[in-house]
């Protein structure tokens, strides 16, 4: 009787040994005759054409990942250029009146939301600006206290959100961000609706957002009679 131990190869000992020699078939071309792996549809396909068709769905992954990140890259380089013009559009605003209104025109036009609104402190707050609701410095922390810990808040409209913001200004909104202005005295904020649900959501980057929200607390900071070029 043979006291030598038949033993049995396990499938990672094959793979460590074929990983650490790489031309194992080259060497041994008569395999590729008896070796095949079951087709996905039919039939049987050699070790070759099943490498060929890794290669080739490996080929196919590096392609999407590439026109994914070019897309990417494509929309950022659009979103940059809205941004620029919205800047530049805001900076020749004469007074608020008209930076509210040239914001609203862009927001609605350039980037495609469906709704703008502006809360402001009421004391020391310009009278009849357009789309601005106006609420006492108490209620303004409160909120800033319930909704908004950071400077943005995106997603879908919290239910807390209606103490705050008008019906009206709510309406068809499917998700919201929510910017506050920063200001010497109480803060501002604003509101951009969409009517699309996933426009607006909780794990986006919100460096654009950001930005929105740093050039209005510059530009609202500044007096009417700079704008104009008058001296106060």
């Amino acid at each position: 009787m043979n006291k030598t131990a038949e033993k049995t190869l396990i499938p990672q000992e094959v793979i460590d040994y074929l990983l650490a020699n790489p031309d194992f078939f080259l060497e041994h071309p008569e395999l590729f005759t008896q070796i095949n792996f079951p087709h996905e549809t039919s039939g049987a396909i050699s070790l070759i054409e099943r490498q060929v068709q890794v290669l080739r769905q490996d080929q196919k992954t590096s392609k999407n990942t590439v026109k994914e990140l070019a897309a990417n890259a494509a929309a950022n380089h659009d979103l940059l250029k809205k941004m620029q013009l919205l800047t530049l559009d805001l900076m020749q605003a004469l007074n608020i009146s008209e930076l509210l209104t040239s914001l609203d025109s862009q927001m609605r036009g350039q980037f495609g939301l469906d709704q703008i609104q502006m809360l402001m402190p009421t004391d020391g707050s310009a009278s009849d600006l357009p789309f601005t609701q106006y609420l006492d410095a108490a209620d303004l922390a409160k909120m800033n206290k319930d909704i908004i810990n950071l400077n943005v808040y995106v997603g879908r409209i919290p239910v807390s959100l209606t103490e705050y913001f008008s019906e009206e200004s709510l309406k068809d909104c499917g998700s919201i961000a929510l910017i506050k202005i920063e200001s010497n005295d109480a803060n501002s904020y604003l509101l951009l609706g969409s009517k699309d649900e996933a426009r607006f959501q909780s794990d986006m980057a919100t460096d654009f957002i950001e930005f929105i929200g740093g050039a209005l607390s510059r530009l609202l900071s500044i007096p009417s009679a700079t704008r104009t070029g008058q001296s106060q």
